[in-house]
């Protein structure tokens, strides 16, 4: 008996409305609604590859809904797909973009390592973000370029994507 046949899939660091446990999420923009510094990781000018989620969403749907058994899906399984992600941009712009779009200077300070991993006895998840932080200290760019000739995607317009996540980000935490 064979098992299963598998793919992996990975999306890029992910922008978007509802994911409270992200860069983007519940800290960042509590501090930005209250003009306070956001906290990032690593160097916020190095180019960094970021999805939006409901693209992710998409192309999971896509990626599951692909019949093995058949001639047309054989080359997708056994092998990693990047999933849809913006083109590459410094995490500086993002917050330039979301601060001034909510009437703040942007501001922010760099979480240590030290720091992560002292907070990491608190928040378990704040424990595991030190092994995560290359991805913010050098170029983090991912190519999805095969995801995309394979299945006909793009990712949402960046404009789009950050419109539609300050509005869900305005709903949720603006006072």
């Amino acid at each position: 008996h064979r098992g299963p046949k598998k793919s992996a899939a990975r999306p890029m660091t992910t922008e978007r409305s509802r994911c409270t446990h992200s860069i983007f999420g519940d800290r960042f923009w509590t501090k930005l609604f209250a003009g306070r510094a956001v906290e990032l990781l690593g160097d916020p000018d190095q180019p960094h590859t970021y999805s939006y989620g409901p693209d992710v969403a998409d192309a999971l749907v896509t990626l599951g809904s692909v019949d093995p058994t058949l001639s047309a899906g054989a080359d997708v399984y056994g092998r990693v797909w990047h999933l849809p992600a913006l083109p590459a941009e410094s995490t500086h712009p993002w917050l330039t973009r979301f601060a001034y779009a909510v009437g703040v200077e942007p501001r922010f300070t760099r979480l240590s390592p030290l720091l992560l991993r002292l907070a990491g006895l608190f928040l378990p998840e704040a424990g595991e973000l030190p092994e995560m932080i290359y991805q913010w200290r050098t170029p983090y760019i991912l190519d999805d370029s095969q995801f995309r000739a394979r299945f006909g995607a793009t990712p949402t317009p960046l404009a789009t994507a950050a419109n539609a996540t300050l509005d869900w980000a305005r709903s949720h935490y603006a006072t």
